[in-house]
């Protein structure tokens, strides 16, 4: 037992060593992603609008009875269309701190291409993290941690 306690706290250094190796990787392929911001870089609302509070915190979205509902914490926010809860889901996931919701047409716009540049980012990185001479894991860690620092880790 004490040489097993030996023998990890001797590969402690190693570990951290390798782990901010794996997050120095994660910033040089970062710096390299085009990456806009939602909803902001995808449309202009109009100045006349007043823009809504958007809650930060954890959020989830899911479907209860005739409403999609989205959990901001304790707070609980019903919608009757799945599309405007989708936005205001990515409005709180990606910290979006205040915004305009633009008419139905525009929404359905821009979170088509929000989820496709969310797609195009995955594929990018897994592409980038491909090339690299590490194991599957590492890469994955590494593809995480890209994925968490650009705030779209864990949209679903």
């Amino acid at each position: 037992m004490s040489d097993r306690y030996i023998s990890v706290k001797l590969l402690m250094p190693e570990m951290t060593k390798a782990r901010e190796d794996l997050d120095r990787i994660a910033d040089r392929i970062r710096s390299t992603l085009v990456i806009r911001r939602f909803p902001e870089d995808y449309w202009e609302p109009p100045s006349s609008e007043i823009p809504m509070e958007i809650p930060k915190g954890e959020a989830i979205m899911f479907r209860k009875d005739e409403y999609v509902q989205v959990m901001v914490g304790d707070d609980r926010f019903n919608f009757t269309d799945r599309h405007f809860a989708k936005f205001f889901y990515y409005c709180v996931k990606t910290g979006s701190g205040k915004t305009v919701f633009p008419d139905h047409e525009t929404l359905l716009r821009i979170t088509r291409e929000f989820e496709e540049d969310m797609d195009r980012l995955r594929s990018d990185i897994r592409a980038e993290t491909a090339k690299l001479p590490l194991d599957r894991l590492s890469q994955e860690k590494v593809e995480e941690t890209i994925l968490q620092r650009i705030g779209i880790g864990d949209i679903v």
